[in-house]
């Protein structure tokens, strides 16, 4: 059997409830019509900061039933019950919260499930946030009790998205607006913990906690607080078997300057997966004593990450299983998907792995479509393969069919991908 499995969801992702009147405030359909009310009473009183309270992961959110019912986490707990057939747990937590007041939390879930058993561990399972969770329960009880850590697009290195979030604001969910989320999340310890500090990533130009004339004077002692929290809770240290699996290639702001007043972000870059930058999810600077696993997701979204059946059935499913890997592991997709428009243009990203998710060098890919001359894919800076491809004409169905020659190996990888136009 395998370890027990602890899922930490992400930002956004418990449900939180008001403790007085027992109102679901985060998130059901009520929450999504009323936005502004729900921002209100999102903010966090220090007065009062345990107004609202986790009381599950966030499973699904019925808005218009039957009609849209998002599953939310539900398939990714229903596989790790059903697929993996491991005693799973999910935490929930209060993503507003800071790191510090969830890793004691998440002691406890430890103890719950493996008590004072020797030699027994569990593994953690985190998407986005909940993998900083998950380090800072590192920081305050070591890796001794964990096996397995495997994270889903999760901000290592922080994330520049929150930093607009408190700077200028952005949309949620298509119902929360830039001024509500802005005012809400400067009451949260969680968003300044999240603010990217270490220029040498490239996300930012200075260390926003030490240069922060851009910060607002009632920003100042969060700011303050996360920088503290940043350095005792977050180490670089992770679990000897670490997996990182980050999404790929689409529009992800990458980078801001911070400015003597103010901080300047940066045009998106196809550097990640709408959320997290590539090299804050890929952690990279993080270590361990065995070899880190990072394997990249061709147009992984960071939403649907932990639904998606390749990094499920190839990635996570026989690590958690202790089964071997394929070697070399081949991922092909195409940006729109397999249902495009007649006559468009459709990047084809191909990624040819080894067992720790790095690029094999030396592959060569084609690409092989009925009718049309065989097409090799052009390598770019991190060792993918690619190629703009014209969709067929309307009505269409045709087997684009890849090949990738190995070095060392007699026959090449293949695999076939059917699009509709």
């Amino acid at each position: 059997m395998p370890n027990p499995v602890i899922f930490l969801p992400g930002y956004y992702g418990s449900k939180l409830q008001h403790v007085r009147s027992g109102t679901e405030i985060w998130l059901n359909g009520k929450s999504l019509v009323n936005a502004n009310n729900t921002l209100s009473a999102l903010r966090l009183d220090p007065n009062d900061p345990n107004a609202l309270v986790p009381t599950g992961v966030l499973d699904e959110i019925a808005i218009l039933p039957p009609f849209i019912d998002p599953d939310a986490y539900k398939g990714v707990l229903r596989f790790l019950r059903t697929n993996i057939k491991a005693e799973t747990l999910a935490f929930h937590y209060d993503w507003r919260k800071s790191l510090d007041s969830e890793a004691d939390r998440l002691h406890g879930q430890v103890q719950r499930l493996v008590g004072t058993s020797p030699g027994q561990k569990v593994s953690f399972v985190a998407h986005s946030l909940g993998g900083l969770v998950a380090r800072a329960y590192f920081a305050r009880y070591g890796i001794d009790r964990v096996d397995w850590f495997i994270t889903l697009g999760s901000p290592h290195r922080g994330m520049l998205k929150t930093f607009r979030a408190l700077t200028e604001g952005i949309r949620v969910m298509g119902f929360f607006g830039p001024a509500g989320i802005r005012e809400a999340s400067r009451t949260f310890p969680s968003a300044y913990e999240l603010l990217p500090q270490d220029p040498a990533t490239g996300m930012v130009n200075l260390d926003p906690f030490l240069n922060n004339a851009w910060a607002d004077s009632e920003m100042l002692p969060h700011l303050q607080r996360a920088a503290s929290t940043i350095a005792t809770l977050l180490p670089l240290q992770v679990p000897e078997k670490s997996c990182f699996i980050y999404g790929t290639d689409l529009e992800t702001l990458t980078s801001a300057r911070v400015g003597t007043s103010n901080v300047t972000f940066d045009p998106d870059q196809r550097d990640g997966d709408q959320t997290v930058p590539r090299v804050s999810a890929m952690g990279q600077g993080l270590v361990s004593s065995g070899a880190i696993a990072r394997f990249p997701v061709p147009f992984g979204v960071h939403s649907n990450l932990p639904d998606d059946e390749v990094v499920r059935q190839r990635i996570i499913s026989p690590r958690l299983l202790e089964q071997s890997l394929p070697d070399p592991l081949l991922i092909a997709r195409y940006q729109e998907g397999t249902v495009a428009r007649p006559r468009s243009q459709n990047l084809l990203r191909v990624e040819v792995l080894d067992n720790l998710g790095q690029a094999i060098p030396g592959v060569h890919v084609n690409l092989r479509v009925p009718g049309v001359p065989i097409r090799p894919l052009a390598v770019d800076a991190h060792g993918g393969h690619r190629l703009q491809v014209t969709m067929s004409g309307p009505g269409s169905v045709s087997v684009h069919r890849i090949e990738a020659h190995v070095p060392g190996r007699s026959e090449p990888l293949r695999e076939s991908i059917t699009l509709h136009t």
